[in-house]
């Protein structure tokens, strides 16, 4: 029941030489592959349907957390390609999938309601975004609909229109680094981040083994903040998780407005 593309071995066993076969027997052979191929799409055809006709587990109608959970089930159904299955040394597994990384999104709250208002929109379309992800899988239209992509761009926003604003030295490079190091950190970084930025300054702690990756990306941070809080106050009393998330609601609400 899960809908795969040929694996590019499956055509190349198919499609062996007929340099090798009698020239009596190649056209038979050519025959027997097309053959073949056009069964395999009837089939793979006949599956899309049957698929499409079959409701999915998961029901809007379900809390977000509840709806993600059995959309994941889905998956492994109909697109087991989007799911990724971690094992450590350790012989512990993980599943890594972007609907766990929205969902992480949006467990997430502020105490300020000025603050959670903001992030509250922000939430709000990813949410929509997860359930147009969820149609495509019922509809197995996922490719076509680029639903992926999607909820892709809002978990992880364009700077780009910031960037071109910028008179900042490297901003490519500094929003880079805020999001490939803080945006998986378990870790709180904020505070030796800014003493060693005071201690050794920017260009000082560039070089090898002055700062952990997770605290360069906090010091990115720090240097962008200025850009950044028009559009949403960063509050740098927070864990690098939450600091990467600021970070996305800024990089969302200047998205809005630029």
């Amino acid at each position: 029941y899960c809908l795969q593309r040929t694996p590019p071995c499956c055509l190349s066993m198919l499609f062996v030489g007929t340099s090798m076969i009698h020239h009596s027997a190649a056209g038979v052979f050519i025959l027997c592959n097309i053959w073949y191929l056009l069964i395999y799409s009837l089939k793979l055809i006949s599956l899309k349907e049957t698929l499409k006709s079959t409701p999915i587990e998961a029901n809007k109608e379900m809390c977000i957390k509840d709806y993600i959970n059995s959309l994941v089930k889905d998956l492994e159904k109909r697109y087991p390609t989007e799911i990724e299955k971690i094992v450590y040394e350790d012989n512990t597994t993980e599943v890594n999938c972007i609907l766990y990384q929205a969902l992480e999104y949006l467990d997430y709250y502020f105490t300020d309601p000025m603050r959670e208002e903001q992030y509250r929109a922000y939430k709000s379309e990813i949410e929509q975004a997860i359930h147009e992800y969820g149609s495509s899988v019922q509809n197995m239209d996922l490719e076509e609909t680029q639903a992926h992509e999607k909820l892709s761009g809002l978990l992880y926003p364009n700077c780009s229109a910031l960037c071109d604003k910028s008179s900042i030295e490297q901003v490519h490079y500094r929003y880079e680094k805020v999001a490939m190091y803080l945006s998986n950190s378990k870790e709180r970084s904020i505070e030796t981040a800014i003493e060693k930025l005071k201690k050794y300054s920017y260009d000082g702690c560039r070089n090898v083994g002055v700062c952990t990756n997770a605290e360069w990306g906090a010091i990115q941070l720090f240097t962008l903040q200025d850009e950044l809080n028009p559009y949403f106050q960063i509050d740098f009393n927070a864990t690098d998780k939450e600091l990467f998330l600021q970070f996305c609601t800024a990089l969302y609400h200047a998205s809005k407005s630029l």
